[in-house]
């Protein structure tokens, strides 16, 4: 299902109780409700239903996912993620035809989508809920239309604050103002920080710098010789080694692809993780209470009756 997002309720349980397996775009549905509604059609039908969040199955997250599990990051203490584009993100509507514009850009209006949260921060939600192995307990968030010129019901400039039962946060932030920064996700565990979207770990263990060593045998041997203060010797104060490690070396693969190969491969074997309907409603519900977080300008929590 790749439709616009208030349709996905009403055609992925009319196929499920045709027997079909479904593969439907993130985010689930537009309300809670209906995001319950296609789970329970789920278990009722016994058919596949799998949410388009591929990045369960990119080499790079599986890796992180595995050393998190193994300790090497010690504490998760932080992740913080973005998604900053530049676009409209509005299609030309056909030359006296305006009735169309609700159709071609259903994402600018609030019956058939929840803009920026629906779209894109659905992707990171699911991979904070991922790492955590739970959900939020509340979100603050807030949003603004700097940008689009023509009428819009959502906002072109979002950020959000998730709280997990810890105390963690997850700190998310998207504009489609500036691309300058694209997509990134930060994990920060008291042994490591992560940068995954980019391939890239960093640990504290970080090697010396050769102009400090240098200093260092100079002063051990006497034989030290003047050395600029402020020169290469001296370097920033940054837990970092700078390039960082890749946490899967030579990954050229589309997660887009392995994806799909998961969902042909789940069909022939006749079952599917529960894990990925999980993940996905987890992903839907937060998405769609930062919204009214943002539109309220309150906390929100999840009901009860919605909580899985």
């Amino acid at each position: 299902m790749a439709t616009p997002l208030h349709e996905h309720t009403r055609m992925t349980i009319e196929a499920l109780d045709l027997g079909m397996h479904v593969f439907c775009e993130k985010a689930m549905a537009r309300t809670l409700a209906d995001t319950k509604r296609m789970v329970d059609a789920r278990k009722r039908t016994g058919r596949i239903l799998q949410i388009g969040h591929q990045r369960m199955f990119n080499p790079v997250y599986l890796e992180l996912m595995e050393r998190i599990k193994r300790g090497e990051m010690g504490a998760i203490a932080q992740m913080k993620a973005y998604w900053h584009r530049d676009s409209e993100w509005r299609r030309d509507v056909p030359d006296g035809q305006p009735e169309l514009d609700r159709r071609l850009n259903w994402r600018h209006y609030d019956e058939y989508s929840c803009g920026l949260w629906t779209e894109l921060a659905s992707h990171h939600l699911q991979v904070a809920n991922w790492i955590k192995g739970s959900q939020p307990v509340s979100v603050v968030a807030r949003g603004s239309n700097l940008r689009w010129t023509k009428p819009s019901e959502v906002n072109d400039n979002v950020a959000g604050i998730f709280t997990f039962d810890d105390g963690m946060s997850f700190i998310f932030d998207c504009t489609n103002n500036n691309d300058h920064y694209g997509m990134q996700i930060h994990v920060t565990g008291s042994k490591a920080t992560a940068e995954i979207e980019t391939n890239r770990y960093f640990t504290d263990e970080e090697p010396v710098s050769d102009a400090m060593k240098e200093m260092i045998d100079s002063v051990m041997t006497d034989t030290s010789e003047t050395i600029p203060i402020g020169g290469s010797t001296w370097i920033p104060e940054v837990r970092t080694n700078y390039g960082g490690n890749e946490i899967v070396k030579g990954y050229d693969l589309d997660d887009t692809t392995l994806t799909m190969e998961a969902f042909v491969r789940f069909i022939r074997e006749g079952s599917a993780p529960d894990e990925l309907v999980v993940q996905g409603y987890r992903a839907t519900v937060w998405a769609l209470l930062a919204s009214e977080a943002a539109k309220t300008g309150n906390p929100v929590t999840l009901p009860d009756e919605f909580r899985m």
